[in-house]
């Protein structure tokens, strides 16, 4: 690995942090050498085996990963929970261990006021109350949001966002029930608890078409969705070229390219482009790659072990360390090695979850419907209402040197007023992006930049 491509990964140029899985070595001339130890793959051991070894070893894998966590600690820990199928597993296996010890495992979920109509986690996370070892609490958030006081956090974490307020208040109600520990279920999705749409479409673009047909039908069982709808949900954008999909993204988005949409101006634009650091062909929004499922997951894994340690989700409270045992690298490498019939299987993903464990969750859980509930369910609302007073912000210090250098202000306006809905995952995704050019305005006003 050069140093170079690790410096391309941060905000700061010249300023590095070694990535997971590798040693730095410094020689007395001062030069450096970087070389990585480990990096996501399938152990050898976990190829070519039969069905009864992998939901064996998945099993066993995960609750010796969740185990190892847990067992030199002095106060009970806690887990930030959703209900799905990561942080569940996490609660179905943990909750006992900590229950022996005489402890409970406090199990914190973002949720929805009781009367809010909208989709949340709190009905996936009652469904675990009653198992052994769980003390369910909830955070609903007001009026706080987590553009407040942005100095401060900027002062605190020098990082050009905020932590998630969600995160935050969540770490804050961990540590009033004294725990110094919080486990995650941050990982799942791309390691062994593979989900991703499209997946039925793949199978038949693989050209596995006795699957295909065998999997379409018991999609339909399990779902109880007609062929139309199966078709339109889990098959099509597997089959749809990216060379069709594109135009068609650029079309809903108004024909305006994706940089365009993230609120940066022009000139800067233009010189990412020309010296490398931003691929033209990379930057996009509002894709999902269906045919791709393990170079997208195998993507993630790589990414993630090679940030910055910390930098994904950055500590809730100074004094909780945050542990997420889905990263842990016997899962990732077991995920590596896992077959393609496993990860959708019998008309369901998850399907080595839902039946590995299926004597210790929920049978609401086990029968799940596709999709996930969002870590923070108001996140969209919480975006529309600390928009205008980052945007008043921006207006009051667009005449600064950096902002005038990297920042759009009127495209970020206007992707602004144009405001969002939650039944459109572009308008969604827009105002996502025009929130984060917003604080990295705030960041880069705030930067002492005197000592160059």
């Amino acid at each position: 690995m050069s140093t170079e491509r690790i410096e391309r990964a941060l905000i700061y140029a010249g300023i590095n942090v070694l990535p997971g899985g590798t040693t730095l070595s410094l020689t007395s001339e001062g030069s450096a050498t970087i070389e990585r130890y480990w990096e996501p793959h399938a152990d050898p051991a976990h190829l070519g085996r039969d069905d009864a070894y992998y939901l064996a070893t998945y099993r066993a894998t995960i609750e010796e990963a969740v185990a190892c966590r847990l067992r030199r600690l002095r106060d009970s820990p806690s887990l930030l929970f959703s209900g799905g199928f990561d942080s569940g597993i996490i609660a179905a296996v943990a909750g006992p261990i900590v229950a022996d010890r005489g402890w409970t495992l406090t199990c914190i979920a973002s949720v929805l006021p009781e009367d809010d109509p909208r989709r949340n986690a709190r009905p996936a996370v009652e469904a675990f109350r009653g198992l052994p070892g769980l003390d369910l609490r909830f955070y609903v958030r007001g009026e706080e949001t987590s553009y407040d006081d942005l100095e401060a956090s900027f002062d605190r974490t020098f990082r050009h966002q905020p932590p998630s307020i969600v995160r935050t208040r969540i770490g804050e109600m961990a540590r009033i029930a004294g725990s110094r520990l919080i486990l995650d279920g941050h990982g799942g999705d791309y390691t062994v608890n593979h989900y991703d749409q499209a997946m039925l479409g793949a199978i038949l673009r693989h050209g596995e078409i006795r699957r295909f047909l065998r999997e379409f039908r018991a999609r339909m069982r399990f779902t109880g969705w007609s062929p139309i709808r199966v078709i339109g949900r889990d098959v099509i954008s597997a089959l749809v070229p990216q060379w069709i999909r594109r135009p068609w993204r650029v079309a809903v988005n108004g024909f305006r390219p994706a940089w365009r949409r993230r609120g940066v101006r022009r000139d800067f634009t233009s010189r990412a482009f020309a010296n490398g650091t931003v691929s033209r062909r990379a930057l996009r929004d509002g894709f999902r790659p269906g045919p791709r499922w393990r170079a997208r997951w195998l993507e993630s894994c790589h990414r993630v072990s090679a940030d910055g340690a910390g930098s994904n989700y950055i500590a809730m409270t100074p004094d909780l360390d945050l542990t997420r045992p889905f990263h842990d690298k016997r899962i990732v490498e077991l995920g590596c090695a896992l077959p393609d019939h496993l990860l959708f299987h019998d008309g369901r993903e998850r399907w080595l979850a839902r039946t590995a464990f299926a004597d210790r969750l929920p049978n609401a859980l086990i029968r799940r419907m596709p999709g996930n509930d969002r870590e923070q369910p108001d996140l969209l609302a919480m975006d529309i209402q600390a928009a205008p007073a980052m945007l008043s912000a921006l207006y009051d210090m667009r005449n600064d040197d950096a902002i005038k250098r990297y920042i759009d202000v009127d495209a970020l306006a206007a992707i602004v007023h144009d405001g969002a809905s939650e039944e459109r995952l572009s308008e969604r995704i827009r105002l996502t992006f025009a929130m984060r050019a917003l604080t990295t305005a705030r960041f880069l006003a705030w930067l002492d930049r005197s000592n160059r």
